[in-house]
Formats: C-alpha cells, sequence, structure tokens
C-alpha cells in the first residue's frame, strides 16, 4: 500500500510539471537553509574579516554570523512548512536575499 502511494504521488507530482515548480523551488531553497543556515558563522566571519581586519573581523562575524544564520535557518524551516502556499503577493519568491547561504553578497 505505502509503496502504490509512494508512486501515486511521484506520477502526481511529475505531471504537475510547472505547476508544481514554484513550490519544489521553495522546497529545496528551504532545505538547503535549513541544513546550511549555520554556514552564515563562516561567511561573515570571513566578510567581517575582510572588511576590519582579522583581529576584530572574527569576533563580529561570529556575532552577526550567528544572526544570520538563525534567521535564515528559520527562515528555512519556514519555507519547508509553507512549500505549497505562495508568501502572499511575492508568489513562490524567497523570502532571504540572496537565496542561498552560499552567493555572494
Amino acid at each position: 500500500m505505502k509503496r502504490r502511494m509512494a508512486v501515486f504521488l511521484l506520477v502526481f507530482w511529475l505531471a504537475g510539471g510547472i505547476a508544481w515548480a514554484d513550490p519544489a523551488r521553495k522546497l529545496g531553497r528551504g532545505l538547503s537553509n535549513s541544513i546550511w543556515g549555520w554556514f552564515e558563522v563562516v561567511n561573515e566571519i570571513g566578510n567581517e574579516a575582510d572588511r576590519r581586519g582579522l583581529w576584530i573581523g572574527i569576533p563580529a562575524g561570529l556575532v552577526r554570523g550567528s544572526f544570520f544564520g538563525i534567521g535564515r535557518t528559520l527562515a528555512g524551516v519556514f519555507e519547508v512548512a509553507t512549500f505549497l502556499l505562495p508568501n502572499g503577493e511575492k508568489g513562490y519568491e524567497p523570502i532571504l536575499l540572496p537565496e542561498s547561504v552560499f552567493a555572494r553578497r
């Protein structure tokens, strides 16, 4: 029974084609941000060290990256939980920019 349900859902999902493109992208973005949100700490340490120097950049980047990481992780959890629903007038656009933690600001 579980196998039939899985096959049915897979066929239903694939048959949706374009209609599922935006929710699937939102789900993928949410999963990525939920899993990799902590990487903001590493990004911000590097950014702050480049901007302010190593000795100020490490603690400043740690604090700033912690806040950004928590925010990105929570946004990812929200996007996973609501991937079938559009984000108001924005549709399926990302909540946070850049869309991924690995994109440079």
